[in-house]
């Protein structure tokens, strides 16, 4: 679909480029954490614990600072990735 106004594109694009999300607007407010830790990892359960913590951590305290979540506590979902050409895979299949 052509532009037809050239200008309003580069306005938009920069607008949201540096527009902070207000407590009101959804703009740039994250839904979810994705969190995928390796089937070889030895403590697999630590690891998500860990890097859960930094996600959170990283949650913008002030009213200018990103991220921020679409709610609290924001929605989790842990992957577990398992390489089965991994030499460790069980080979008994």
């Amino acid at each position: 679909m052509p532009s037809s106004t050239p200008w309003f594109e580069a306005w938009r694009t920069v607008f949201l480029q540096v527009q902070y999300p207000s407590d009101h607007e959804f703009l740039k407010h994250y839904l979810a954490c994705i969190i995928v830790v390796s089937s070889e990892d030895p403590d697999p359960v630590s690891c998500v614990q860990t890097l859960w913590s930094a996600c959170s951590a990283s949650t913008g305290t002030g009213p200018h600072q990103l991220p921020k979540w679409f709610f609290s506590p924001a929605l989790q979902f842990h992957v577990l990735l398992h390489d089965a050409s991994s030499p460790t895979a069980d080979s008994s299949r």
